[in-house]
């Protein structure tokens, strides 16, 4: 969410400051910006006015973890940086079986560039604009990770909603994966108004991804309030995970299931080695008539999303 920061910064001066102290004395070093890449089993810490994270390397992987709850954010395997680590990532790509020629796309949420390592080899005509609004995290990922953005793979410093919202142009894809402490959603990426903007912005096949979170009020919402926003909504489970992967166009014809259902992933680029089968994600595919929704649940709009709230509650 975008805030102003300045009478926040001496607050988060002194939380680093104290969580700084505390992890030296667990043998955890916090790393000042332009530490070299961490050695194995070595933790850093790094904390910014929207993320508060733990950096650790296992081997050739590297994750950013939220130090409130232990979630990870993102993870990049050193040996191998096109291989999607974390099981949501690899869904996301869902995208190209509805687009599978993307030239433009908009992506929301950088973490530490996962789905920007597949994404520039597997579509080199392609270019892809990521939009980040925590400075922190284009540095973390370029520090830890080895990240280099370049022009077919554009980074933005600033409020993803609002460099949409400013800028001309159709997308092909627009990806959503975009949470900050806490592993909350802001609330500005779950309303109606954000979701017609999307729409908008879609080229003629375009076709809208957002990471979601199952098992609560909020991903009730999140269903209710995508279905009444877009003209077609389509969803993946995600295996072994709490994600799920929604998927939005703005046309109604053809049938999004049918057209899912019917696709030839053979013609689809070969990612198996890099964990996306598209297969296994067409086998995931849920319409949204098989996910129920209680009376009573809320579409959220720009006047009515408490998304934090709804975040604690359980589905009913």
């Amino acid at each position: 969410m975008q805030r102003d920061s300045t009478p926040c910064a001496p607050r988060v001066r002194v939380r680093s400051a104290i969580a700084a102290a505390a992890l030296l004395l667990l043998g955890v070093a916090a790393a000042p910006a332009g530490t070299a890449r961490l050695t194995d089993d070595n933790s850093v810490v790094r904390e910014s006015i929207y993320n508060y994270l733990i950096i650790n390397r296992v081997g050739s992987v590297v994750q950013f973890r939220r130090l409130e709850n232990g979630a990870t954010v993102s993870a990049i395997d050193l040996a191998e940086p096109r291989r999607q680590v974390i099981s949501y990532t690899s869904t996301m790509f869902a995208a190209a079986i509805v687009e599978p020629n993307p030239a433009h796309v908009f992506n929301i949420g950088l973490g530490a560039g996962a789905i920007n390592r597949l994404f520039e080899p597997t579509f080199p005509a392609a270019t892809l604009t990521t939009v980040e609004v925590d400075p922190m995290m284009i540095e973390i990922a370029q520090t830890y990770t080895g990240f280099q953005p370049d022009d077919r793979n554009k980074i933005v410093v600033n409020d993803g909603r609002r460099h949409l919202q400013k800028i001309a142009g159709k997308w092909d894809w627009i990806l959503l994966d975009a949470y900050v402490r806490r592993s909350q959603v802001p609330p500005q990426f779950t309303t109606v108004e954000f979701y017609k903007l999307v729409a908008s912005r879609l080229s003629d096949n375009g076709v809208f991804v957002d990471n979601i979170h199952a098992g609560t009020a909020l991903f009730q919402s999140n269903v209710k309030t995508l279905v009444a926003s877009f003209p077609q909504v389509v969803f993946f489970k995600v295996p072994n995970s709490g994600n799920i992967i929604a998927l939005a166009v703005a046309y109604k014809t053809p049938s999004l299931v049918q057209k899912i259902r019917d696709a030839d992933v053979s013609r689809l680029p070969r990612l198996e080695a890099w964990n996306v089968d598209f297969a296994s994600i067409k086998e995931n595919l849920v319409p949204p008539e098989d996910i129920p929704l209680p009376s009573g649940t809320k579409i959220l709009t720009d006047d009515f999303s408490p998304a934090e709230y709804l975040d604690t509650r359980p589905m009913r």
